[in-house]
């Protein structure tokens, strides 16, 4: 819930944690050059050479932001095309009295992700894989929570993608937030 700008300019976000005020604008980044702009929360440190260290690092700050919740207060049941399907989110919170969930992505550079189509391997048949299993996981998440989804990324490329992404897809119930890492 983005309100009006406060006397200091900044706009304030009540419903993320540590939002800073700042707003994260992405010119011509999404799909058919869209200008987006998102929210930015402090940032989190992330560790590790290797992508999947960083990531999980990560994960661990942004859930930081959220306070503690259990594993089993993650998980989720839901029905997708008539199918039940099971997952767990990185974390949970609510959202003006709405089960949110709380998804961390991040991308140490966009130009070479499987999550980016146009990155080098981006046309791979693993790397179209992710790039399904990106949408996949919103639609969960939309059907499984009635807030939908948080997606908390260092990346706005990445988010301005996938905004792009789940708003032809027919998906509202998302919002990405741009948390910066630091190494």
């Amino acid at each position: 819930m983005l309100t009006a700008p406060n006397a200091n300019g900044q706009i304030i976000d009540t419903a993320l944690p540590n939002t800073t005020g700042r707003i994260t604008a992405v010119e011509g980044q999404g799909v058919n050059n869209a200008a987006v702009s998102f929210a930015t929360t402090d940032s989190v440190v992330v560790n590790g050479t290797r992508a999947i260290d960083l990531g999980q690092s990560y994960e661990v700050g942004v859930r930081g932001l959220y306070g503690d919740v259990s594993f089993q207060q993650r998980q989720y049941t839901t029905l997708v095309n008539g199918q039940e399907v099971n997952g767990v989110a990185d974390t949970v919170t609510s959202v003006a009295g709405r089960d949110t969930a709380v998804e961390a992505k991040y991308v140490d550079n966009w130009a070479t992700p499987l999550r980016n189509p146009n990155s080098q391997n981006g046309n791979k048949p693993w790397a179209v894989a992710e790039q399904q299993n990106m949408l996949d996981q919103v639609i969960k998440y939309s059907s499984g929570f009635d807030g939908g989804v948080i997606y908390h990324t260092n990346s706005p490329e990445l988010a301005a993608y996938y905004t792009q992404v789940f708003n032809n897809a027919g998906i509202t119930n998302f919002r990405f937030v741009i948390t910066p890492a630091t190494k």
